[in-house]
């Protein structure tokens, strides 16, 4: 970005209106006219606004854009709906009469912003349908957004500022979306919103891949967390988790291997023995850590998107976060589900969740890193590795210093931290350790530590350095 452009709300409105070929529709539901109250305040609005309009009574709404199936109006189906009928509205009526040179958008957002009735989550979709050149082929970016404001004013203020900068971006940022994204937060000072899902399609946006625009959103800091189906598909949290039990493993999965599965195996019989857990109530996810992708301060996208597709081959939905430690995975991830929350981890991981030294920078130290982490319904499954002397290693037998023995001991005898005892023993014994190196020489048996259909993966795609040396 340089300075020709502007940052600021107001200024980017204003140089919208100012250039006579952008024209269209604004469309707003749930939390006033907040959009296009920007393009009115700036200036010279005539010049882009053909309609503006908010229809918020669900029946008028309905008979606009046609019900939907959930009965849900704040949805990424609704908002599609809203950007495409609005958009074939605006050209059908104006295409004639307007100049050639004109490029048509239309612009929605529906939104459940701060209410005094309602306690609900604070969220919205937004989207943009547009030209990039005149007559030309019809472009789309659509995104989902989480509201951190605490009134209902400030939010919609906040949503003015984000709708203004998704159409400047549209129209200017579009040859960049990485710089699209980032420009989003424009004018938005602090975390007053997180933006978990952005999709980007048309022509202009042939060569975007947007797993990689998800991913960059988590990079770029405007959202701790992306989740992606079992399809590759990026999905909003509470889609995915509401009201669903939680089972998570983290790891790097660079790539996945027999000992995953059989820890994911294990995971899954244990917490089924649950009576009031079914198969239909619990949701896996497989996390990623921004720090497990970064190599040397550098991204490898190749090799973020060998991982995901791997996870997704196997059909393991895929969260990719900026949380280093497991609090504030557990953390995040309660926001969507009051049920259940399992963690997956080798049994090694316990010395590094109770060493004091990864909480310092917290007030209450530990104390509150593990007040967060065992909170509620939260429990810890530990998958059992054997030591040197082929002796298998328990919870009991991690060593931590002994001002905060008592804290595991603890949360051992209340349940806290259960050992997982159904493992494969010949899994147990499988050494995972230089499969990398005989990835990349296409060396030793590592095709027998890798389920089968990660093995054919890597090789038809050559990922993670596949036969390259």
């Amino acid at each position: 970005m340089t300075d020709a452009h502007p940052k600021q709300t107001i200024e980017k409105a204003l140089k919208i209106n100012l250039n006579s070929s952008i024209y269209g529709t604004v469309a707003e539901i749930g939390a006033g006219q907040e959009v296009a109250r920007n393009f009115f305040l700036a200036g010279g609005a005539a010049g882009t606004i053909a309609k503006t309009m908010s229809a918020y009574d669900m029946q008028v709404s309905d008979a606009i854009y046609g019900e939907e199936k959930d009965h849900r109006y704040v949805s990424q189906s609704r908002v599609k709906k809203m950007v495409q009928r609005e958009y074939d509205l605006v050209v059908e009526r104006l295409q004639d009469t307007r100049s050639p040179d004109t490029l048509f958008f239309s612009f929605a957002d529906t939104v459940a912003a701060k209410s005094f009735q309602t306690r609900r989550d604070c969220h919205g979709w937004m989207g943009i349908r547009f030209q990039l050149k005149p007559e030309g082929g019809i472009n789309e970016i659509i995104l989902h957004v989480r509201m951190k404001d605490n009134s209902n004013q400030q939010q919609q203020d906040a949503l003015g500022s984000l709708g203004i900068n998704l159409i400047y971006g549209a129209f200017y940022y579009y040859r960049d979306p990485e710089m699209l994204i980032e420009s989003l937060v424009d004018d938005l000072g602090g975390d007053r919103v997180e933006i978990d899902i952005v999709h980007f399609s048309g022509p202009e946006f042939r060569d975007t891949d947007n797993r990689l625009m998800a991913l960059h959103l988590v990079k770029a800091g405007l959202s701790p967390s992306v989740l992606f189906t079992g399809k590759g598909e990026p999905v909003q949290a509470l889609d995915l988790l509401y009201k669903k039990n939680i089972l998570v493993l983290r790891g790097s999965f660079r790539p996945v291997t027999n000992i995953h599965l059989d820890i994911i195996r294990c995971g899954r019989e244990e917490i089924l023995k649950d009576p009031e857990i079914t198969k239909d109530s619990l949701e896996f996810i497989t996390e990623i850590s921004m720090s497990n992708l970064l190599n040397q301060g550098n991204l490898d996208k190749e090799d973020f998107l060998g991982r995901v597709d791997t996870l997704c081959k196997l059909g393991f939905n895929v969260q990719i976060t900026n949380f280093a430690r497991y609090f504030k995975l557990k953390d995040y991830l309660a926001q969507f589900s009051h049920r259940k929350i399992i963690i997956l981890m080798g049994v090694r991981k316990i010395v590094n969740i109770f060493d004091e030294k990864y909480y310092q920078d917290l007030h209450g130290g530990i104390l509150e890193a593990l007040g967060i982490l065992f909170s509620r319904n939260t429990v810890l499954y530990t998958y059992p590795r054997k030591d040197k002397n082929g002796s298998i290693l328990s919870p009991e037998e991690m060593y931590v210093e002994d001002e905060v023995k008592y804290l595991l001991r603890h949360f051992l005898h209340t349940g806290k931290i259960v050992a997982l005892q159904n493992y494969d023993p010949d899994i147990l014994t499988m050494d995972t350790t230089g499969i990398n190196d005989d990835i990349r020489k296409d060396d030793g048996d590592w095709k027998e530590k890798v389920p089968s259909v990660v093995y054919d993966e890597i090789r038809r795609r050559k990922l993670f350095g596949y036969n390259s040396i």
